[in-house]
């Protein structure tokens, strides 16, 4: 992942009117919301977009947030249920969201590179078609 990749992404506006996140909030407050997005910018570094559930990455979320792992384990179970913002299986947890949004960021990295091939192929036939015509001269 390149330096901008690391401190970039693309978000939603005012994400706290979508209701998922309105339940955190009412639920866990603004602690649940700083663990919502600590949790969301993680997933965007990771590898593989996921985040596993080891007690000391849950340990070390606590300490970021100035709270407990409890806490942390309480909200993140929030956020899959009932909350649908977070997938879950028995070793990590994950985000459709930011799922679509490296797929979208894939396909836009396809598309650019086709472009730039295609664009590098017409130069390519201009420069031989003005060499041939500069040749007949």
């Amino acid at each position: 992942m390149s330096a901008k990749e690391t401190f970039y992404f693309q978000h939603d506006y005012e994400p706290t009117s979508d209701p998922k996140v309105q339940v955190l909030l009412d639920r866990h407050g603004g602690l649940g919301y700083g663990v919502f997005w600590r949790v969301i910018e993680m997933l965007h570094t990771s590898e593989n977009h996921r985040l596993e559930l080891k007690d000391y990455i849950l340990l070390a979320i606590a300490k970021q947030m100035l709270t407990d792992v409890k806490t942390i384990k309480s909200i993140i179970d929030c956020m899959v249920d009932p909350c649908e913002i977070l997938m879950r299986d028995a070793t990590s947890v994950w985000s459709t969201r930011v799922d679509r949004y490296f797929e979208w960021r894939r396909e836009v990295s396809k598309q650019r590179a086709e472009s730039g091939r295609l664009g590098g192929l017409a130069r390519q036939a201009n420069a031989k078609q003005i060499l041939a015509n500069s040749s007949i001269e």
